[in-house]
């Protein structure tokens, strides 16, 4: 954001203007953590607000899968590694958790929803933008086989579920209903909307002006590498596995468990988690894969 707004003093300042107020709008679900946002943004010293003078910041709890802002409103806007939760669960997956690993009809219906929330994210952002807007995503997504970069991580929690079942921990009825509400686009489902064959209605207002694609290195694997320690390793990764996907996974234990009977079953999960993590660190290894798009909206 720091580099946003000292670009945007630069194209001000050439264009002979005067230093114009910066509104920064933070955008969420309404159950995100603001209270850490808003004190990381006004107290942190590395805070895009430290040492700017007419720079606001605010923040709305709207899905990006409805409208947001006024139309013509945004100048420019920036997404990171949001557009892969998608609006709902479209429906669950047989014996999997998530959606890369699912087959036919199911892997459709997925596909389906996933289109359909690009292009209402799409939709919104092209009456919010304002003429020659621009947008910068930085999208999780898949290679060309559908594959996110995680599948090793993703495949051994589902491997863990279905113990847990086995064992008599986990009910069956609740493992049916667990499906990670994510969905990895590739190359040509992001592009889709921007194509001269697409039915997004929006597709002659806005332009791809540019796409790229890398794959991120794992850094706990690097880490693991050097100093060899796996129970490091195991801890890392069950601690981003808790806070990306713990809440839409155990918010389909039965609501006839106890909350002591609920934590159970969660910390049950991670331990066992750690642990089979700790003895293959390379085999459960992420290599995210990520999309890089310009967007614009085309001058009136």
């Amino acid at each position: 954001m720091k580099t946003a707004i000292a670009q945007i003093r630069t194209l001000a300042a050439k264009a002979g203007g005067t230093t114009i107020p910066i509104s920064v709008t933070h955008t969420d679900l309404p159950t995100n953590d603001w209270s850490t946002l808003f004190q990381t943004v006004l107290c942190s010293p590395d805070s895009y607000l430290a040492g700017e003078s007419n720079v606001f910041c605010f923040a709305s709890g709207t899905s990006i899968y409805q409208q947001i802002f006024p139309p013509n409103h945004i100048a420019f806007g920036y997404s990171a590694i949001t557009e892969h939760w998608l609006s709902r669960k479209p429906c669950n997956i047989p014996n999997e958790i998530w959606s890369v690993r699912a087959t036919g009809q199911v892997r459709e219906t997925w596909a389906a929803q996933a289109k359909a929330d690009w292009h209402a994210f799409l939709q919104y952002r092209a009456l919010e933008m304002q003429p020659s807007a621009q947008l910068i995503i930085v999208g999780s997504g898949a290679d060309a086989e559908g594959n996110s970069g995680a599948e090793g991580l993703t495949d051994l929690a589902n491997h863990i579920l279905r113990q847990l079942v086995k064992d008599g921990t986990l009910y069956p009825t609740e493992y049916e209903e667990m499906a990670i509400p994510t969905y990895y686009r590739t190359a040509q489902e992001w592009k889709e909307p921007f194509t001269s064959d697409s039915n997004f209605p929006q597709g002659g207002v806005l332009s791809l002006d540019h796409f790229g694609e890398v794959t991120l290195p794992d850094v706990y694997l690097e880490k693991f590498q050097q100093d060899g320690n796996a129970q490091a390793f195991a801890k890392a990764y069950t601690g981003f596995f808790k806070a990306a996907y713990e809440p839409c996974l155990f918010v389909n234990l039965s609501d006839k468990r106890t909350p002591e009977s609920r934590q159970q079953v969660i910390d049950l999960f991670s331990q066992r988690l750690q642990s089979a993590l700790a003895q293959d660190p390379a085999k459960y290894s992420c290599r995210w894969r990520l999309q890089l798009m310009l967007i614009s909206k085309r001058p009136e």
